[in-house]
């Protein structure tokens, strides 16, 4: 259980920006890279609401599992499968880490999370990030992103498919460059979503909110 914790607080409390594994010169994208770029902004841009399954794989390699919703801009839901405890809710200004064990929730500020760019009302991989790199591997686009504002903290790559540009997967890397990946699955797109899924989780005898 300490290790899907530590999974846990990575995903949520690292923060975007270039990783030490990434050279801080890196070449300018191609004409080809940058229309790849445009074609995945199109496609991010017109999702609304998301469900499905997610597998999580920490850098250790522990593996966790559960379901996914997400409802853009702003709102998001991890529920990880039994016995794991865990939850993580992002309400559209927060973003809260439960865990029912020990009946505590934290709370820190959704725009200071990488999910923050993912559950952006608009994407656009050339404001508030730079477009690091853009690779094609097999049926997959990989593209990793860094903060303008601080290049010195992790990275976010996002794994595309290479004809439908859905977004499949996603890899933070934090300061100590520890990875930790979320792949999508079984993924359905459009549908409504019921806005409690999304709720403000309250009820838990430990709260600590960070700004």
């Amino acid at each position: 259980m300490k290790m899907l914790r530590s999974l846990f607080k990575t995903l949520v409390v690292g923060t975007l920006g270039l990783s030490c594994f990434v050279a801080a010169n890196a070449a300018a994208l191609t004409q080809d890279q940058k229309h790849t770029v445009w074609q995945i902004e199109q496609v991010i841009n017109t999702l609304s609401t998301a469900q499905g399954r997610f597998m999580q794989i920490g850098a250790n390699g522990g593996i966790a599992h559960g379901n996914i919703f997400i409802s853009r801009p702003g709102r998001i839901r991890f529920e990880y499968d039994p016995p794991s405890p865990l939850m993580i809710v992002a309400d559209g200004k927060y973003v809260a880490q439960v865990d029912k064990d020990l009946q505590s929730v934290y709370f820190k500020r959704l725009s200071k999370t990488p999910l923050n760019f993912i559950l952006a009302d608009r994407i656009s991989l050339n404001e508030s990030v730079k477009t690091q790199d853009v690779q094609f591997s097999g049926n997959s686009i990989l593209v990793t992103v860094r903060n303008r504002r601080n290049p010195g903290e992790g990275t976010l790559t996002m794994i595309f498919d290479s004809h439908t540009k859905e977004l499949h997967a996603w890899q933070v890397v934090d300061t100590q460059g520890q990875m930790t990946t979320v792949r999508l699955q079984q993924m359905s797109y459009g549908l409504p979503l019921d806005p409690y899924l999304f709720a403000r989780p309250e009820g838990y005898k430990s709260q600590n909110v960070r700004d």
